[in-house]
């Protein structure tokens, strides 16, 4: 064996060189280690932070709603903390075999049918990173499915509040109900208004809801929640604390609203309650109503049905229904005629129940014999004395008038989708029918039927101008803004203006009496067997072409009061139930009747 002992090598390589090549690995060995440290003992909780953040679910924490009181601090609305089972879509099986294996899993443990589940998805389908609410649930079944939660990937379980109608038919189309946020909707937001809602929002869709959504909803905030690979959630981290909304206060009187409901849930039809002297609204109802807490709830099958349903009962009657006005409509003839001047106040006429006009015969309701004046014509509701009132005005002066009473204007109520009903206009006319505004047009425009369509709402409005003799103020529900809890008022609501008729005191004067005489011996006398508390209305029969003819009444209430704070409108319209006194009449005097019983009025 050759002993190398003492033999000395040389590659080329300098013993500078490999000091300096060691040095080089030994210092890389050493930052190595000592990011292991770092990283494992150190900044351990940083980098476990930073692993979970890639597997962290960004959610919205909802805002507390503010509540909805009447004006006596009844509750209407509010929200109730429960149980509900969520869905991420992003975090749902991506296989459409094991997603639908998944989904029906949970179908089963929450006691829904799979299509239940699958509708509340396919609404929310546009938003793949949003929590979708899929049902509330017990709490036995959140705990089935919280210790499976392995079984159960982008499905989730938390506390969240369900919005709640205290009485939900009664007040439906006033207040409305909520839904998730479509993406139209939120396609159409402004960028500032991106910042209050989010893809999850749940929004007024209806009603007072929908109307002060930005003031009821408050403002969400931020929750990181961490996932591990088998779905358990490892932590979680509030990024920015939820602002809780304002509550609100409407002129509503809950009592009145239920009496009001009661005696309309079996007709289809509508009711509206105002006080002339503010505008503000004590009543408003259309039936048939709805559950808004099933909607509330993302009953997408009972919304189904809603919305197929021939009754209309989503339809807002009392600002959405447009109607011919029928003999309610003699106010703004009457009104137009003695303005113009056109009519002596006084003027005497017979009727033997009908008018031949040209080669058509006109007929009226009832033989009624001599009229005295236009007032007891409107006590009679006399048809052939308001043809020939018709006949004495040029169109253009009745259209006119009809404009200033609102007709065919928006009254601009805090609402949602009220139309603005038709006032026919002399060019409207010659486009529809291909000729002028005959005679024989006339005395049908004069009388209410025709091309005239008025909501329920506006019919109101003309009888607040008859009372505050020219002065129509802005319908509104709202009465006060308030803090969440109810304890501080923000904002008052005052009242506004909305037009203004100057016409002469003494045509006032006429017009009133006119509505007196209707209650006391005129077409709505029999309404003194219902209601103790003196009256000033009209009655109205409007013609369908659907059916039979709608019931139409108007009132304002008390005639003997001194204090126009008191005094209150009404006017109601019964679908297809035929005469005003019969039907509209009888329940707007048992309205009024449980009104002044309840507040009385100084005399």
């Amino acid at each position: 064996m050759m002993d190398f002992r003492g033999v000395e090598f040389n590659f080329g390589i300098s013993k500078i060189r490999v000091y300096i090549f060691v040095g080089i690995v030994i210092t890389f060995l050493s930052f190595i280690v000592l990011r292991v440290i770092d990283m494992q003992i150190l900044s351990r909780d940083k980098f476990v932070k930073l692993a979970m953040i890639n597997m962290a679910q960004q959610l919205p924490v909802p805002a507390d709603r503010g509540m909805i009181f009447d004006a006596n601090n009844v509750l209407l609305s509010f929200s109730e903390d429960t149980i509900g089972v969520f869905v991420i879509q992003k975090y749902l099986p991506q296989n459409e075999a094991l997603k639908l294996a998944t989904l029906s899993k949970l179908a089963g443990v929450i006691d829904k049918d799979i299509k239940f589940i699958l509708n509340a998805i396919d609404r929310r389908k546009w938003d793949i990173y949003g929590p979708i609410f899929i049902s509330e649930i017990t709490k036995e079944q959140a705990i089935k499915i919280v210790e499976r939660s392995e079984d159960f990937p982008g499905i989730f379980v938390d506390t969240t509040s369900l919005r709640r109608v205290k009485f939900p038919y009664e007040t439906a189309h006033l207040i409305g109900y909520l839904g998730p946020i479509s993406q139209d909707e939120f396609k159409s937001l402004s960028e500032d208004d991106k910042k209050v809602y989010n893809t999850s929002s749940y929004i007024g869709k209806d009603g007072i809801e929908r109307i002060y959504d930005k003031i009821l909803r408050g403002r969400d905030g931020v929750l990181f929640r961490y996932i591990d690979a088998k779905n358990n959630i490892v932590g979680s981290e509030v990024v920015s604390l939820p602002i809780e909304g304002n509550s609100l206060r409407l002129s509503i009187d809950a009592d009145i609203q239920k009496v009001a409901y009661e005696l309309l849930k079996s007709y289809r039809g509508s009711l509206v309650v105002m006080k002339p002297a503010t505008g503000e609204i004590v009543a408003l109802v259309s039936t048939p109503a709805y559950d808004p807490n099933r909607l509330s709830g993302g009953d997408s099958a009972y919304f189904l049905g809603l919305s197929t349903d021939d009754s209309f009962p989503l339809f807002n009657r009392v600002i959405q229904g447009t109607y011919q006005p029928g003999s309610t409509f003699k106010i703004i003839t009457a009104s137009a005629a003695l303005y113009y001047k056109k009519w002596d106040p006084e003027r005497s006429e017979y009727c033997t129940g009908a008018l031949r006009i040209g080669k058509r015969v006109f007929n009226d309701w009832a033989a009624h014999g001599h009229v005295k004046n236009i007032v007891d014509a409107i006590r009679l509701s006399c048809d052939v004395y308001f043809y020939k009132v018709g006949l004495s005005l040029d169109p253009e002066e009745l259209i006119e008038m009809a404009r200033n009473f609102g007709i065919g204007e928006k009254t601009f109520i805090d609402l949602p989708n009220e139309k603005t009903g038709l006032r026919i206009s002399e060019d409207l006319h010659r486009k529809k029918y291909k000729r002028d505004i005959l005679s024989g047009d006339m005395a049908n425009m004069a009388i209410g039927q025709g091309d005239w369509l008025l909501t329920p709402l506006q019919l109101a409005t003309v009888v607040s101008i008859v009372y505050n003799e020219g002065i129509a103020y802005k319908p509104h529900i709202i009465k006060e803004i308030l803090s969440f809890d109810g304890r501080e008022t923000i904002k008052k609501i005052e009242p506004e203006v909305l037009r203004k008729i100057e016409l002469p005191k003494e045509i006032w004067d006429t017009i009133k009496e006119g509505m007196k005489e209707v209650f006391e011996q005129g077409t709505g006398a029999g309404l003194k067997y219902i209601t103790k508390y003196p009256i000033a209305c009209k009655t109205g029969t409007a013609e369908n072409p659907h059916g039979k003819p709608h019931s139409v009444f108007v009132a304002y209430a008390p005639t003997d009061g001194i204090d126009p704070n008191d005094a209150i409108v009404v006017a109601v319209v019964v679908e297809n139930a035929g005469a005003g006194s019969a039907f509209a009449g009888p329940i707007a005097a048992k309205v009024i009747d449980a009104y002044y019983n309840k507040y009385g009025y100084k005399k």
